[in-house]
């Protein structure tokens, strides 16, 4: 199929379920559409559709399922399908072209169990209304231009399971409920007038409320101003007893939420399988009541200005297999409980402040890693022997610490950096997977955990050659390792050169000595290799050449001799 959508569709009035999705489909919808009165679903995802909805579409009266996903479609969100659309169960229109507000009017959708407007170029605020859809379960609105605060209404739908507000502007608290152990003051920035109520002067938490609009002058310094206190305290007062068993995933990502993280999380969302609420703008400690999420899949804090400790209740999460914690100012050491998350296949604890050595039951207890990052922190100590259990690695930076000693022989067992067959590179999509994905529909849950969903797709960013690569998912795992800038000493193992299928090796800015390796050529996939800064003598081995997928080669700053190679894959390095 192909071309336009036919507009003798409309001799179809018996019609009830066309699905059109995926057939090449490149025109505007015909307003004759609306002659199917009795239309009840209308599929025509993944296709070509320009243009807007049509107003005509108020006629489709019987629709309940509706999705237009992944067109080109423009202009506005129509009234229509909120004030003539009263049966509508599942409306999908992410990944168009579409402008402007979210209706107000979507309140009055109140049989909606899925609503996804992901991908669109919608401005604005959420509007409160939102919190009258008491059946959604599903909530999508990723990637548009949505501003200001989350309305307290939103925290009110306690069917929810799916709530994913990634890459908006919203600001504000981050969730309901109390947000620091220490809070003592409430202030209502409204007009209300009256006695407090009892139930408030009773409450220990809040002994001291405000009704005014502004704070008392021995209060708050004379230069602060709070705003939007009402939604803060709405928050506080009237939801941090709900609990939200059913939520499952909550994606917050990439926002300017601030605040810290409610102390006890763990008890109004017990069931959560996938929590991210990474680049924000969250502070405070990472709650102890996280160890009560006993189904988390996936933990993604990243990118915040979380301080203290790594809680050692997070040793409960037995079904954790990510574990994303880095660019923050955690510090202390990793906790001994860690070793309980047998099913760890992501540890990401980078750009810290953690010191001590890194613990030896990484590679014994938690053996199922794919990638382990530890960069720029300040561990002291040695490489530990441990990760050479690590049979599945595919991602090893310890870069930018205070690692010393000699480099381990561990690299025998690291099968994931080891291939029998010579490989075939192909880094044009810098993408990289956990797991072999066939072909899916990614529009419900996009990213997909064993346990939760049936894969996982991560983000890993590597460092070569004075840049940072960011890979995603490729059809080949990558695999790099990374020692760079440590106070490593001794000379570079042979044994290192069994890792035939490792794409990076950086062991740059240490006092390795000796000579390279003169196996190195047998390291077939590498395309980065940094030796530089070192103390290494001798000449560069005359296989080298042989390289051919080498793209980068740093050797300066040594005490080699002898000639440069100029031949092979040389020549174009």
């Amino acid at each position: 199929m192909g071309g336009c959508i036919p507009e003798s569709l409309e001799q179809l009035q018996a019609l009830e379920s066309p699905h059109l999705s995926r057939c090449g489909l490149n025109s505007s919808i015909p307003s004759q559409l609306r002659l199917c009165t009795n239309l009840t679903n209308l599929e025509l995802d993944e296709n070509n559709i320009t243009g807007s909805l049509p107003a005509s579409f108020a006629a489709l009266s019987r629709i309940s399922y509706f999705s237009i996903y992944d067109n080109g479609l423009t202009g506005s969100i129509p009234l229509c399908i909120f004030i003539n659309w009263p049966d509508l169960t599942s409306l999908v229109m992410g990944e168009n072209l579409f402008t402007g507000p979210i209706p107000s009017e979507i309140g009055q959708l109140t049989n909606l169990h899925k609503l996804d407007l992901s991908g669109n170029q919608l401005n604005g605020s959420l509007p409160s209304f939102i919190g009258n859809l008491s059946k959604l379960a599903y909530l999508k609105l990723d990637c548009n231009h949505l501003t200001r605060f989350l309305p307290p209404k939103i925290w009110n739908l306690e069917d929810i399971q799916f709530l994913s507000l990634n890459s908006n502007d919203f600001q504000g608290p981050l969730l309901p409920g109390p947000h620091s152990q220490d809070q003592k003051l409430l202030h209502i920035s409204n007009s209300f007038y009256g006695k407090n109520p009892v139930y408030l002067d009773q409450n220990n938490k809040y002994p001291k409320v405000y009704s005014s609009n502004v704070l008392p002058h021995q209060i708050c310094n004379k230069s602060e101003r709070l705003q939007h206190c009402a939604s803060m305290a709405t928050s506080q007062v009237e939801m941090s007893h709900l609990k939200f068993r059913k939520l499952e995933i909550l994606r917050l990502l990439d926002n300017q939420f601030s605040g810290s993280i409610p102390r006890n999380i763990g008890q109004v969302m017990p069931n959560l399988k996938w929590f991210d609420v990474s680049e924000n703008r969250i502070t405070g400690l990472i709650p102890n009541s996280i160890g009560e999420m006993v189904n988390l899949s996936s933990l993604e804090l990243s990118g915040n200005k979380l301080m203290g400790p790594i809680p050692a209740t997070l040793g409960n999460l037995i079904n954790l297999q990510i574990a994303n914690l880095s660019h923050n100012a955690l510090s202390g050491e990793i906790p001994l409980s860690l070793r309980s998350c047998s099913k760890l296949k992501l540890l990401d604890l980078s750009k810290n402040q953690l010191s001590r050595n890194i613990p030896s039951w990484i590679g014994k207890s938690v053996k199922s890693l794919h990638i382990l990052l530890l960069r720029s922190n300040m561990f002291r100590g040695a490489i530990p022997r441990g990760i050479s259990h690590l049979y599945s690695l595919q991602v090893l930076d310890l870069a930018f610490n205070n690692l010393s000693g000699t480099i381990p022989a561990i690299f025998n067992n690291l099968t994931a950096m080891i291939m029998s067959k010579a490989p075939k590179h192909d880094t044009r999509d810098l993408e990289i997977f956990m797991s072999k994905a066939p072909k899916h529909d990614t529009r419900d849950l996009e990213i997909f955990i064993e346990g939760c969903v049936p894969f996982y797709f991560y983000r890993v960013n590597i460092f070569a050659n004075g840049k940072m690569w960011q890979y995603k998912r490729i059809s080949s795992p990558v695999t790099s390792t990374d020692f760079s800038s440590n106070n490593l000493s001794g000379r570079i193992l042979e044994e290192l050169t069994r890792l035939n299928n490792l794409l990076l090796l950086n062991l740059s800015h240490n006092h390795l000595s000796g000579k390279i390796p003169n196996m190195i050529h047998k390291m077939r996939g590498l395309e980065y290799l940094d030796l530089s800064n070192n103390m290494l003598s001798g000449e560069i081995p005359p296989s080298m050449p042989s390289m051919s997928f080498l793209k980068c080669l740093n050797l300066s700053f040594n005490n080699l001799s002898g000639p440069i190679p100029h031949s092979g894959q040389y020549d174009y390095i």
